[in-house]
């Protein structure tokens, strides 16, 4: 549900060659409860940086109803 509520609103002109993507920082480090909101933005940062989304490691097969 909260992909495609996020899809709903966040894709709308988007072409294939641009595409939403969608990231967890919990999966590379675990629930980190009061530094979730740094640990989201140093992962934000190192993007950036580095023009490359990091992986989930835990992510192996997609929800069947995402439209991915």
């Amino acid at each position: 549900m909260e992909v495609a509520a996020a899809a709903s609103i966040l894709t709308q002109g988007r072409t294939d060659s641009n595409p939403l993507i969608i990231g967890s920082i919990k999966s590379n480090i675990g629930h980190s409860e009061p530094a979730a909101g740094v640990s989201g933005l140093i992962k934000a940062i190192l993007a950036v940086e580095k023009n490359k989304i990091p992986g989930n490691p835990t992510f192996i097969d997609p929800n069947p109803r995402s439209k991915f």
